[in-house]
């Protein structure tokens, strides 16, 4: 039930200053004169139709998703890219091309920078950060993760590298300047250590980390299959949204 539940929205949206939306659909004034929103600073969601002309509101600068420059830096979103309007996205962020961010994901490039390649999946309440510069990590730890990546529910991934087309198991835990070569599966739960590094063709699992055996056939299919079927769901939820 969503009565008597609130949400912050923009000025924007009642003065209607229409903007394309980084998922690729836009609002209207038809769409909003039919929305049922008061003038107000808050709006209460009441009905169906309320929640969906909120969720499309990432068309309007300012609204639900949150888009942050940082310092002057400013998030770098492909076109064809679909993040979900409960994600935070701030600073030095560059997101490829058909990539999709699912609710509540953290990606923050405040400190440092985080770039995330083609056709990557980054799943439910998953957290990316990075490293600041200093003495103890001397030009910081920048996030790089390659292509065809699937990264599980609630992973957290800081300032390392993930190579192309791998796969990260749910509510594991990648640390600082650690190094996932190509082709490898993480298992769930998993702790990668600062500087740790994955060699390519392996599943892992453990926490610590540790090597369990080759990858097969199967197994390279599987990571093939959902980064694939992720990028088909990414447009059943911008038809959502």
């Amino acid at each position: 039930c969503f009565d008597c539940r609130y949400l912050p929205v923009n000025a924007a949206l009642h003065q209607r200053t229409i903007r394309p939306s980084l998922g690729g659909s836009t609002l209207n004034e038809s769409s909003l004169s039919n929305a049922r929103v008061p003038p107000v600073s808050r709006v209460m969601i009441g009905s169906a139709q309320d929640i969906r002309v909120l969720c499309a509101s990432v068309a309007i600068e300012g609204t639900l998703m949150a888009i942050r420059n940082f310092c002057g830096a400013k998030p770098t979103i492909d076109s064809s890219a679909f993040i979900d309007p409960t994600a935070l996205i701030i600073g030095d962020v560059d997101i490829g091309a058909e990539v999709f961010v699912l609710p509540y994901v953290v990606i923050r490039g405040d400190v440092n920078t985080i770039n995330i390649g083609a056709a990557c999946n980054i799943q439910d309440g998953s957290v990316l950060h990075v490293n600041s510069d200093s003495r103890f990590a001397p030009g910081g730890a920048p996030l790089d993760i390659g292509a065809e990546i699937t990264i599980g529910h609630k992973v957290l991934l800081h300032g390392c590298r993930i190579d192309d087309h791998c796969l990260i198991g749910m509510g594991s835990t990648v640390m600082d300047r650690a190094i996932i070569e190509h082709d490898v599966i993480l298992g769930a739960g998993s702790l990668v250590t600062p500087g740790k590094q994955l060699l390519s063709g392996f599943l892992y699992a453990g926490s610590p980390v540790r090597q369990i055996r080759p990858l097969t056939d199967k197994d390279i299919g599987y990571i093939d299959w959902s980064y694939k079927h992720y990028r088909k769901l990414k447009e059943q939820h911008r038809g959502l949204a």
